[in-house]
């Protein structure tokens, strides 16, 4: 069929009405002083045309596509990618609740789960606390010991035992502080009974839970004196359960270090090792967690996930 123009101009301006001024076929056709079946007939040719174009786009596929090059680019084994909200609260509330249902999904029988701390794992915890009734076996405990602070999100036993307990996993404890002020103390604490078992529990874990943190996040005294300017010089961004490291993933290292976490070779050995992001991680605190190699599966959301990968390629 051939157009003329004046016919096409008008079906150009029916479908401007409809689409972008959003007035109803009704409200058209009185303007216009045509019937409404010619509107609805004008808005179908529109489409026939290609004057108007309709693309129906799902954030499951963006997603699984920024997943799969997260993944590639730094060679993680899985994760998902959490569609985002406006807000930094509803978007948290996202993270949190498919994190939760991420990690029930990840665990079988007998799992050795070790957790961290910080106000994603307590969110996580607390959500899997209200809606799972899975029931397991297996053990779990902390992978650093407890903070100083009262927030219960940094007391790792806390955690452990609510998870413990909501899953019937059996939970192990540390009984310790995550600092120590000198080598003979920390040394002593070592050989106690109780921490060569958390030491046999840390070196045969299946998955290991944490968040990925941004540095400087709050004024932290203990860093501060276990590391001093090295925090500056090295040019620290980021930090996992009081691991900290650069943006190339290189961790800070301090002969006055005495702290009671899992180790390196420990974490790098555990086959799981979930790093959560929560909507106000940085981008390069991101980048740092993941080129440190630890990291083998992440939740994170699709903005950040996004900046990540456009960052990295600059």
């Amino acid at each position: 069929m051939i157009y003329e123009i004046d016919k096409i101009k008008k079906i150009v301006d029916v479908a401007r009405m409809y689409y972008e001024q959003n007035l109803t076929q009704n409200e058209i056709a009185k303007a216009l002083s045509i019937s409404r079946p010619s509107i609805s007939k004008m808005l179908a040719e529109a489409k026939n045309l290609g004057i108007v174009k309709i693309t129906i786009t799902s954030p499951l596929e963006q997603n699984e596509e920024l997943l799969k090059n997260i993944k590639e680019t730094f060679n993680l084994k899985g994760g998902i990618i959490v569609h985002g909200a406006a807000s930094e609260k509803v978007n948290n509330a996202f993270i949190t609740n498919e994190s939760a249902i991420y990690i029930m999904n990840k665990l079988t029988k007998s799992n050795k789960i070790g957790l961290g701390w910080g106000k994603m794992m307590n969110s996580i915890v607390k959500r899997i606390s209200e809606t799972s009734s899975v029931k397991t076996s297996g053990s779990i405990c902390p992978l650093l010991g407890n903070s100083v602070t009262p927030y219960e999100e940094y007391h790792p036993d806390s955690l452990v035992r609510k998870l413990g307990e909501k899953m019937g996993l059996k939970p192990f404890y540390i009984y310790s502080p995550t600092f120590f002020a000198s080598k003979e103390e920390f040394e002593g604490f070592l050989n106690l009974e109780n921490q060569k078992i958390i030491n046999n529990l840390w070196n045969s874990l299946d998955i290991a839970i944490l968040n990925i943190d941004n540095h400087p996040s709050v004024p932290d005294f203990a860093t501060a004196s276990r590391f001093g300017e090295s925090l500056n010089t090295k040019k620290i961004i980021g930090h996992m359960i009081s691991y900290y490291y650069n943006i190339n993933g290189e961790i800070l290292k301090s002969s006055s270090d005495y702290t009671n976490h899992i180790s390196l070779s420990d974490l790098k050995n555990t086959e799981t090792v979930i790093g959560v992001c929560s909507s106000d991680t940085n981008v390069k605190a991101v980048i740092g967690a993941l080129k440190t190699g630890l990291i083998t599966h992440l939740i994170i959301d699709d903005e950040l996930a996004t900046k990540v990968l456009e960052t990295i390629s600059k």
